[in-house]
């Protein structure tokens, strides 16, 4: 029971780490979890052995084994859409590419955009005829939409500005393929026709979920790395996310 205790004040510790270093930065379900999960560690290490006499009958022996479960579920996803995402499918016959927006700083994209960013420019040196579509509106803490901070960011790296397409609408995954879809219709690109979609390693399975079920036939991804300091929270909250859209998500999301 003295190592259990030990083990989960360092566990607490760690935990203590990393919220630290998601406080800074954007906030979302991801980092709720983390801060929740510091704090239940610190709660069950200062109160080990009450909580442990509490838990060993009645309901809250099952409580507590519900608890478990719905952490060993969580991080089961998590693993799931962090593997999912760790190697890219696109062939380099993609006709265009969809990069999604993923937040700004000021007029700058943060570093897990610049990521996709990044990653979509080395696929474009590769093929430069490839069209790329910027997808990504002006969310209510931006002063300018996200397409319009891609863009600027490409054009600084040498991409010629005829290879650049904006979709500035959308405000989450189902939007970024829909508006996106409409955008390459102009340009004589359709939905049957082999695209890729440049993501964060962690949002390829929930992105090329959304792809299907809106009609592209031929998608491929390109995973972007996660900033190392984001990868567990983002992993934890792409797992609910996983969950939403499979049992709710058909016309819009909200994580």
């Amino acid at each position: 029971m003295r190592l259990s205790r030990i083990a989960l004040f360092a566990v607490a510790a760690m935990a203590s780490v990393q919220s630290a270093l998601l406080v800074s930065g954007n906030q979302n379900i991801g980092n709720g979890l983390i801060y929740l999960f510091t704090a239940g560690c610190w709660g069950y290490a200062a109160a080990f052995e009450q909580i442990n006499r509490l838990c060993k009958t009645g309901v809250w022996k099952w409580l507590r084994r519900l608890v478990y479960a719905g952490m060993f579920v969580l991080a089961s996803l998590a693993v799931f859409v962090g593997v999912y995402g760790n190697t890219g499918t696109a062939t380099g016959d993609e006709r265009a590419l969809i990069v999604l927006g993923a937040g700004l700083k000021g007029e700058q994209p943060t570093a897990m955009l610049a990521r996709r960013l990044d990653a979509a420019y080395t696929y474009w040196k590769a093929h430069p005829q490839v069209r790329i579509v910027l997808s990504g509106g002006q969310g209510a803490d931006e002063v300018i939409p996200e397409a319009q901070a891609m863009e600027n960011y490409l054009l600084a790296k040498g991409v010629p500005q005829e290879n650049l397409l904006k979709e500035s609408a959308s405000t989450d995954t189902w939007e970024n393929f829909s508006f996106s879809a409409d955008v390459l219709a102009q340009y004589g690109i359709d939905k049957t026709m082999p695209i890729a979609f440049v993501t964060s390693d962690f949002h390829c399975w929930r992105a090329a979920w959304t792809a299907k079920q809106l009609g592209f036939t031929q998608v491929a991804r390109i995973p972007a790395p996660t900033p190392p300091t984001r990868v567990l929270p983002s992993w934890l909250r792409e797992g609910i996310g996983v969950v939403y859209y499979i049992t709710f998500r058909q016309n819009g999301d909200n994580l």
